[in-house]
Order: structure tokens, then sequence, then C-alpha cells
């Protein structure tokens, strides 16, 4: 219990994170250990794009599959850094994909 207290302020020193967000991240992810990458960890949130080729033509989309929950709390903390004063750089980079036609959400 005590390491996942550690590993829930940790998780709240990065922009946007709360007390609530960070319950949300340590709970669905629980022990780090088990992935063996960073990407491992954003195969299992669901947020790495998935490889959509044919051919020689190569692309990617985004993925429905991993953890929904997970990736949910990853969504509100982004839509907190862009609402709240004092991250300019997250707001500029959000206005910037929006005026190249990007959708809000």
């Amino acid at each position: 219990m005590e390491t996942l207290l550690d590993e829930s302020y940790t998780v709240q020193t990065a922009s946007g994170c709360g007390v609530t967000i960070a319950g949300m991240i340590v709970g669905e992810i629980g022990d780090i250990a088990r992935f063996h990458s960073p990407g491992a960890l954003a195969k299992y949130a669901g947020c790495a794009p998935r490889e959509c080729s044919s051919g020689k033509t190569q692309r990617h989309q985004k993925t429905r599959s991993g953890n929904r929950r997970l990736n949910c709390a990853f969504h509100r903390m982004a839509l907190s850094q862009i609402s709240r004063s004092g991250n300019e750089k997250a707001k500029a980079y959000f206005k910037r994909k929006v005026s190249e036609g990007k959708s809000k959400s």
C-alpha cells in the first residue's frame, strides 16, 4: 500500500494530474515493473498507434484496444493541462492542432 502511495505522489508531479487522476492511473497500471518498456505501457493504455500497412504503403491509425479507463485518465489529464493557467506550452500546442483542422476532442 505504501508503494502505491509513493507512486501516486510521483504521478501527481505531472502537469494536469491531481489526486483523482493519479489514483486512476496507479490503480489501472498496478505494478509498473510488469511493463518491459514505455512502449509496452503505451500499448496497454491504448495510446500507441497501430500499424495498418499494405504493400509498400505504411500507415498508422489509432487503436481502440487497450485499457479504456487508463486511456480516459490520460485524456482527462490532457484536458486539465489545456484548461488551467500556467501551462502555456500545452495551450499553444492545442491551438496549433485545432488550427491544422484537428478535432478538439
